[in-house]
């Protein structure tokens, strides 16, 4: 059992209940023993949530997921986890939707289906990738330097 579990007691439930009462996802703020958790972030009206230090914030970010279109998961060739990544992404006609710093090796990002271009910098590389995200489910686009 994770440690977000032990903390809460009744796992991922109570934050649907919360969802649904409230309207708002019940993460913000700081969990005991766990430090703060991601909140939604939004660039120019595009909104992105990133973190993954550590298994328990990666596990509280998972409950996200169904927030978001894309996800981007930054790391070394032997897999170690990569955070402070600068990320670009631009729509087809080349405008920039997304323009920050991943805090950790997941960034998710909500975007209406279509195709774009993801820039990403680990401080000395640049990679590009070009995507198309579809109208349901979440894509995951792999960076690895």
């Amino acid at each position: 059992m994770c440690r977000v579990q032990r903390l809460l007691g009744c796992g991922v439930g109570f934050f649907a209940v919360m969802f649904l009462l409230t309207g708002t996802p019940a993460w913000s703020g700081e969990i005991q023993g766990i430090g703060p958790i991601p909140g939604e972030q939004s660039f120019e009206g595009t909104a992105y949530r990133s973190g993954g230090i550590g298994s328990d914030e990666r596990e509280v970010l998972q409950t996200f997921e169904y927030q978001y279109s894309l996800k981007l998961v930054f790391s070394l060739q032997n897999g170690v986890y990569m955070a402070q990544v600068p990320v670009v992404i631009r729509d087809w006609a080349g405008k920039v939707l997304l323009q920050a710093t991943s805090r950790g090796p997941w960034l998710y990002v909500r975007l209406p289906a279509g195709k774009y271009s993801i820039e990403a910098w680990n401080g000395e590389d640049k990679k590009t990738r070009t995507i198309r995200v579809g109208t349901s489910g979440l894509n995951t686009v792999p960076f690895s330097w």
